[in-house]
């Protein structure tokens, strides 16, 4: 028994924790989203609040409907002002401005995910550009930083979670070696 329990010690001590981030992004007119996720490793699990005023709004859509600025799928458009996605699929993921000629004048963001999480501490995104009508103020982090439109999240953009899958595995291995040992 107690070598069973020094198992499933060990075993627990492997588990180690899984960061995912979420970058604020302030969607606005008059910001070029071209080069926003060039600095970020953006992967499975993490999210992306954007922040917006009243005459914007935020839909996901496929890759044909962003180069046309299409809003023909109007399944998710989300218009409340502070909207958080999560990103559960590796790949390029598609967002614009559904309001009429926003698209069109550069609203419209891809995103490129990773397929796994690297399970290292993120790094801390940079601070917003664009004219900030629409947007609350923010203070940059530090004078030197190059300007995107993005800022930490409230919680420091780091949240703790447990990778499932690998949890699966630490329970299936404990419960396999306590049959075992038995």
């Amino acid at each position: 028994m107690a070598s069973g329990v020094a198992v499933l010690l060990a075993i627990l001590l492997i588990v180690v924790p899984v960061y995912s981030e979420n970058y604020v992004v302030n969607w606005d007119q008059g910001v070029t989203y071209d080069s926003w996720g060039s600095d970020k490793t953006i992967n499975v699990g993490d999210t992306l609040e954007f922040k917006y005023g009243v005459t914007h709004s935020v839909m996901e859509v496929s890759s044909d409907d962003y180069s046309a600025c299409s809003t023909s799928n109007t399944a998710q458009i989300h218009s409340d002002m502070d909207t958080t996605i999560t990103l559960s699929t590796p790949g390029t993921h598609y967002f614009i401005c559904a309001t009429s000629g926003h698209c069109a004048n550069g609203m419209k963001l891809a995103v490129t995910v990773s397929g796994g999480s690297t399970g290292s501490p993120p790094s801390t995104p940079s601070p917003p550009a664009g004219d900030g009508s629409n947007s609350p103020p923010v203070t940059p982090s530090s004078p030197n930083t190059p300007s995107y439109p993005s800022t930490p999240s409230k919680n420091g953009g780091a949240m703790l979670r447990v990778d499932t899958t690998l949890l699966k595995v630490v329970v299936l291995l404990v419960f396999g070696g306590l049959v075992v040992l038995g």
